[in-house]
């Protein structure tokens, strides 16, 4: 939705969608892994809405605002994998 990138968020229930393959429209994995990970993200473009052309020029991450941006939930995205530092690796099951 905001550009080829890497896609964090602040709330783990929508990471956790993803993770359990929720947004797929199969069914529920019955274990699934999510990262916890230190991101820079620099100078920040914050999205008015999904329909930008992104990412923007001069800035290194986008902000999607959870009920702003075309979003129920917080995403941040960067565009370069030197902007991740990756922490943990946490496993659920069902």
């Amino acid at each position: 939705m905001f550009g080829d990138g890497v896609y964090f968020s602040d709330n783990s229930t929508k990471s956790l969608n993803y993770s359990y393959g929720y947004w797929g429209g199969g069914g529920y994995d019955n274990n699934c892994f999510m990262f916890v990970a230190d991101v820079a993200m620099g100078k920040v473009h914050r999205a008015k809405s999904y329909t930008e052309h992104l990412p923007r020029a001069g800035s290194d991450s986008t902000f999607a605002e959870g009920g702003v941006a075309g979003v129920a939930n917080n995403e941040m995205i960067v565009y370069s994998l030197d902007q991740v530092n990756l922490k943990y690796l946490c496993e659920f099951q069902d």
